[in-house]
């Protein structure tokens, strides 16, 4: 496995039905660890996830002053405003935020709200792939299968303080 897919806590500000920290067979294989007992020279790289990670954008920050490897954030990105881009801004080793767009009524804003950041790629269920590649044709996606939560290449595991 070259990743390491931290999850820093469960909450989140979505309720969404597909989510795979939600489904009990995925969240029960997910096990803690220890911020000291994690050795990222085994990764190529590392993604920040949750729950949402910018609930608590200190730990996110903080993990990031800890990290010396290729980091992703995975986030809705609800929660990212101009004081949080510009203190990521800060991080060389922070090498993409992937922005979950979970309800289609939001798209339009997230994407214009942060379409424009370098390190942005949004992620999306595939059955929208057609309507958002076309309508923001500039932008960077990625496009997944609802309740497709296997990650061969990933170990998952839960901070726990």
């Amino acid at each position: 496995m070259d990743t390491l897919r931290l999850l820093l806590f469960w909450e989140c500000n979505l309720t969404c039905s597909y989510c795979c920290n939600e489904i009990p067979e995925v969240r029960a294989g997910i096990l803690p660890i220890k911020r000291e007992e994690i050795d990222f020279s085994k990764y190529e790289n590392v993604c920040l996830s949750g729950g949402e990670p910018f609930l608590r954008p200190d730990l996110v920050f903080e993990m990031l002053s800890l990290i010396p490897k290729d980091t992703y954030i995975y986030t809705n990105g609800i929660k990212i405003n101009k004081d949080i881009e510009e203190k990521l801004a800060s991080f060389d080793n922070l090498k993409g935020l992937n922005i979950g767009l979970h309800y289609p009524s939001t798209f339009k804003k997230l994407i214009e709200k942060l379409g424009n950041n370098p390190l942005v790629r949004f992620h999306a269920e595939d059955i929208y792939s057609e309507q958002l590649t076309k309508e923001f044709p500039h932008s960077k996606f990625k496009f997944w299968k609802r309740n497709d939560c296997e990650m061969s290449n990933e170990e998952i595991r839960i901070l726990s303080e």
